[in-house]
């Protein structure tokens, strides 16, 4: 297998005379430098946005989870007496009291 460790190259004078590349070096190092400086800018901002997902994700699970328990109360109170049946209608069926 072959090993795939990055080079860069000036390759200016190759491309307009035909010369041998000016420079020429491995980039492990600079790819690490540039690593530990991206992750330094990027880092707390990607601790934010994952912290705020986390809590959206929270709070939408909340509301599934308390989705039923709000279905049964607004159930019995469609079944009141006095309860305005406008309240109580579903997309699609009649009022709930009636």
């Amino acid at each position: 297998m072959k090993h795939h460790i990055p080079r860069y190259s000036c390759s200016r004078a190759w491309m307009d005379n035909g010369d041998p590349h000016c420079i020429v070096f491995r980039g492990l190092r600079v790819d690490d430098g540039i690593e530990e400086t991206l992750l330094g800018v990027v880092g707390p901002g990607a601790i934010a946005a994952a912290t705020a997902a986390a809590k959206e994700a929270e709070e939408r699970q909340d509301q599934v989870r308390d989705a039923p328990s709000r279905d049964l109360e607004a159930g019995t109170l469609c079944r009141r007496p006095g309860f305005p049946a406008i309240r109580c209608r579903r997309p699609h069926g009649p009022a709930g009291g009636e």
